[in-house]
């Protein structure tokens, strides 16, 4: 990530991370070191463990060749899982995240479910909490998906991020699921640029994505 900030960004940059990427979003903030001038993490993660079969699945999909689309009953998780969050008025956008998640070569989706077993960002958090450096902005997104029920319009890792970050605010997004730039693209922008206006970063450089 930060190769790719020193060869494309003059100055500090603005990060945009959705599910995994959220986990290197929030890994790059606890180094930051005035490199980074503004942050939004949607569906931000702290601390993800993998089930024993969940282990296992992807061990062996590390190392299976084909696509995601190839696994029996793909399609039709995809729907059950992701139709409620698109409007129903435009089944092309979940036919194109179907298809597009569906090319996904195996190995590289069972190695990225396999980076997020074990993962832990706590020290990440505390790095942050005590750095010398001001910790710039951050806006933290919660789809209705990923929000606690015990906590409306939180999540169990936005709370702890909040814990420790008195620079970051929150929003949340009902009626969005994890593919909130396909179901709610234009609400989602607007957090976005709303929050990059309240933080005074209209004068920052375009925004460098450390994926999704």
């Amino acid at each position: 990530l930060w190769r790719v900030c020193e060869q494309c960004c003059d100055g500090p940059v603005v990060l945009v991370g959705t599910g995994l990427g959220s986990a290197v979003g929030l890994s790059a903030l606890a180094e930051h070191d005035n490199r980074i001038a503004a942050a939004v993490l949607q569906g931000p993660l702290v601390e993800t463990r993998l089930t024993a079969p969940e282990r296992c699945l992807t061990r062996i999909g590390s190392h299976l060749p084909g696509r995601l689309s190839h696994l029996p009953g793909f399609r039709s998780l995809m729907v059950h899982n992701h139709q409620p969050w698109f409007p129903p008025f435009d089944q092309s956008r979940l036919a194109f995240a179907v298809d597009n998640t569906g090319n996904l070569p195996l190995r590289i989706a069972a190695r990225r479910a396999r980076r997020l077993d074990q993962l832990d960002l706590a020290d990440c958090l505390d790095r942050l909490a005590s750095s010398d450096h001001p910790c710039p902005p951050i806006l933290l997104i919660v789809p209705e998906s990923l929000q606690n029920e015990s906590l409306p319009s939180r999540s169990t890792a936005v709370q702890e991020i909040l814990s420790h970050v008195s620079t970051a605010s929150v929003e949340s997004l009902a009626g969005c699921g994890p593919l909130g730039c396909l179901t709610h693209p234009h609400r989602l922008a607007k957090l976005v640029r709303t929050f990059l206006h309240e933080s005074d970063s209209n004068r920052l450089p375009p925004m460098a994505s450390p994926g999704s």
